[in-house]
């Protein structure tokens, strides 16, 4: 790399401080669920205006994507049932936020109770949204 290419690397990393991987993740699972990356960076945005954070340098970009998928989880399944799945629940669905690492965390019981949700419900997640598949297919119930 030349002192120009890491001047330019530098200088644009001044706009976006996230590296290529978590780009590239970023944008992968905004296509998972149908979007793009104009949406996740939409999203991301949204995610620092609600909770006032100052810097992109203090983002998960990552974690970003799946605190908003889990938020349209919550809102169509409540929709169909009345029930809030991480607030009515007796057990937590988290998110555990490590950039590239960044997944869902739930405990088994936890994973029994959404089970136990959708059978109840007669909830086939295959007919539901891209983001109810993404949620159920990334804690493999599935």
């Amino acid at each position: 790399m030349t002192n120009l290419d890491y001047k330019i690397q530098e200088f644009r990393n001044n706009f976006c401080p996230f590296r290529y991987l978590d780009i590239k993740r970023t944008i992968e699972i905004a296509n998972e669920v149908g979007e793009d990356s104009d949406w996740a960076f939409e999203k991301i945005e949204e995610y620092k205006n609600k909770f006032d954070i100052k810097d992109y340098e203090d983002i998960d970009p990552i974690f970003c994507l799946y605190y908003t998928i889990l938020e349209k989880v919550r809102k169509e399944l409540e929709e169909l049932t009345k029930i809030d799945i991480v607030n009515d629940f007796d057990n937590s669905i988290n998110i555990y936020s490590n950039y590239l690492d960044t997944r869902y965390d739930l405990s088994s019981d936890a994973i029994k109770e959404l089970i136990d949700f959708l059978d109840k419900y007669k909830i086939d997640v295959k007919e539901c949204s891209n983001f109810v598949n993404f949620f159920f297919k990334k804690i493999e119930i599935y």
